[in-house]
């Protein structure tokens, strides 16, 4: 396995990529960073160049990324814009292989959620062409997506795991996988029988953190293995062979104090 870190809610500098923890996350022991593409995207031509040399320098790559599309992208229902949406993929790609990355997450809830009164159906089929579309781009440029469902407190369309699968097998690509986040998938009070079904097959990435810690935000770093019951989900990950990345993807109070206890913890757990 392979273990990294996301960036975009550890983010203190004014870039709000979170590049400022790579250094960090590299003393520690992380062997990957996971920057937010959305505000990769946001930067300048000399910063971008400058955020690859901050990695190259540090010894880490941005191996995945996350936040694919902007919440002011949608790419569901009335407004969804063809045009619009391929002009932002392809150069978020192109970035996205200069910082390194072999994994594009796709989740960005806000993005993909339909309006009030637009039809599902016609919803999903948006998403279905377009993961084509992307799965298709993503070949040429040797990169793999990866579909995230995400909580319904956050996004209507493809919130379970199931429907992750689901959505990979109407996509029928080559370079479509799914990725499997344990807070979204405590939110969502599901059961673990889709990982069991289909997981060997289909998961390719997970994110995990502490759902919660009394007197604390929701989504933490986890700090102890009796804090919570992970028992019967890294029992299903070993179960199903899986043996690719794990990001830790919380907020953290004291990231100097634990961001290397918890990647300990991390390694321990899986």
């Amino acid at each position: 396995m392979r273990f990294g870190c996301c960036s975009n809610m550890l983010s203190s500098g004014p870039g709000k990529t979170g590049a400022e923890i790579v250094e960090k996350l590299a003393m520690a022991g992380f062997e990957y960073i996971e920057l937010s593409l959305v505000d990769c995207m946001a930067l300048s031509l000399p910063d971008r160049k400058a955020l690859a040399k901050r990695l190259e320098n540090s010894g880490l790559r941005s191996e995945v990324v996350n936040s694919f599309f902007p919440r002011e992208c949608k790419t569901t229902g009335p407004d969804a814009d063809p045009e619009k949406i391929r002009a932002w993929y392809r150069e978020a790609l192109d970035l996205a292989k200069e910082l390194g990355a072999e994994t594009v997450v796709y989740g960005s809830p806000y993005s993909k959620s339909y309006p009030l009164g637009f039809s599902r159906e016609t919803a999903m089929e948006q998403l279905i062409r377009l993961h084509q579309e992307l799965d298709e781009y993503a070949q040429s440029v040797d990169l793999t997506i990866l579909i995230e469902p995400c909580h319904r407190f956050e996004c209507n369309l493809i919130n379970t795991f199931a429907e992750g699968v689901e959505l990979a097998d109407a996509v029928g690509g080559k370079r479509t996988k799914v990725l499997f986040d344990y807070y979204h998938f405590f939110r969502n009070g599901e059961t673990l029988d889709a990982l069991r079904k289909y997981g060997a097959e289909y998961l390719d990435h997970i994110h995990f953190a502490c759902p919660f810690h009394p007197g604390e935000p929701e989504r933490t770093f986890p700090k102890d293995r009796n804090e919570w019951a992970y028992g019967p989900f890294l029992q299903t990950v070993k179960a199903i062979g899986y043996d690719g990345r794990v990001s830790i993807e919380a907020f953290c109070k004291d990231l100097d104090g634990q961001v290397q206890k918890s990647l300990i913890l991390l390694k321990e757990l899986f």
